[in-house]
């Protein structure tokens, strides 16, 4: 009988409208001394504030879902906030974006799981998309962007149109050429590359002979000579150093032999060449007259008599010794020159 009376009981306790079931429906776990980690599924942020029987309708307790779609959807017995109707296209788990604590705001999307493109929540409405100033652009979002930041950006310029550069790098949309930038209205892609804007690279052979000028009219040295030539006549496009300058002046004797360098002749530092004995230009001796040694030069014997700087002043010439100051004898014969231009050595 006992049995039966507690049974009893207990059916009185779970009907609905009962004053006690209505006392106990008000209960959260913070009302309760059932513990309710107990069961495996400890109750966590709003969860914990819940009315029992918002989660265990009608006194069912076991069996009850740990799913949130169970309950957060319009299907299911317990009426919580479900998918709204324009919710991201998902496969994910409520958890996965949201936290116990809070529905909202969503602390994080697992983009693993999301379906279609981006644009159909990138669109400044669901989530965050393109700024007023974004590049004019007709690629999806994932051409540049990844998903695990948003930001920087990489532009995929394999489908750019070659000249196109220009229509973003402007220094609006994109970094275009900056103040110092050398004056030139050839398209970005002559000199900078896709894969690396530096260094850049110019490709010269369609410059014109003496055009150097034009953009590298700056780009001398404080210590540079002076002269009106043109880069191109001492620098090549293929390496600015080392210079080279071919002399076509019919008073030029040639390249002499050693390590020259400009300023050993042009000791002003000037394009003008002044010869430091010019009574003897433009042979050898009008720069090395005062090399010029009578003892070495004999002319002839019986008495010893000697050439002057004046009779050798081509000191790439031949000169004989006679036998007498006659000279009408040579007794020793020089066909070649003593003294060559091209060697290093005087």
């Amino acid at each position: 009988m006992g049995k039966l009376i507690r049974t009893l009981l207990l059916t009185l306790l779970m009907l609905p409208g009962t004053a006690l079931i209505g006392s106990a429906q008000a209960q959260s776990i913070f009302d309760s001394d059932f513990d309710h980690f107990k069961t495996g599924w400890p109750l966590e942020g709003a969860h914990r504030n819940a009315d029992c029987t918002s989660c265990h309708v009608g006194g069912i307790f076991q069996g009850t879902s740990r799913e949130c779609s169970d309950c957060h959807s319009l299907a299911g017995l317990v009426r919580a906030t479900p998918l709204p109707p324009d919710h991201l296209p998902t496969g994910n788990q409520c958890q996965d974006c949201h936290l116990e604590t809070s529905w909202t705001p969503v602390y994080r999307v697992d983009h693993f799981q999301l379906q279609g493109e981006c644009l159909a929540c990138h669109n400044n409405g669901i989530a965050t998309g393109k700024p007023p100033g974004h590049v004019q652009s007709s690629d999806s979002c994932e051409s540049c962007h990844s998903t695990y930041a948003w930001t920087p950006a990489r532009f995929d310029h394999f489908n750019v149109m070659p000249g196109s550069c220009i229509d973003c790098h402007n220094n609006g949309i994109a970094d275009g050429k900056d103040p110092g930038h050398i004056q030139s209205s050839n398209i970005c892609d002559d000199c900078h590359t896709t894969t690396a804007w530096e260094p850049a690279f110019f490709n010269h052979a369609s410059v014109t002979p003496g055009g150097c000028n034009a953009c590298h009219a700056d780009d001398k040295d404080s210590g540079h000579l002076v002269t009106s030539q043109s880069c191109d006549d001492c620098h090549t496009t293929t390496a600015w150093q080392p210079a080279f300058f071919s002399h076509m002046s019919a008073a030029y004797p040639g390249d002499h032999g050693g390590s020259l360098g400009c300023s050993d002749c042009h000791g002003a530092n000037t394009q003008t060449f002044n010869w430091p004995s010019p009574g003897f230009q433009p042979d050898c001796a009008g720069c090395h007259e005062a090399e010029f040694r009578p003892g070495p030069h004999k002319s002839s014997e019986n008495p010893d008599a000697f050439y002057s700087v004046s009779q050798l002043r081509d000191c790439a010439g031949a000169c004989h010794v006679y036998t007498d100051a006659t000279q009408t004898t040579i007794k020793e014969f020089r066909s070649g020159p003593e003294h060559s231009v091209n060697r290093g050595d005087f």
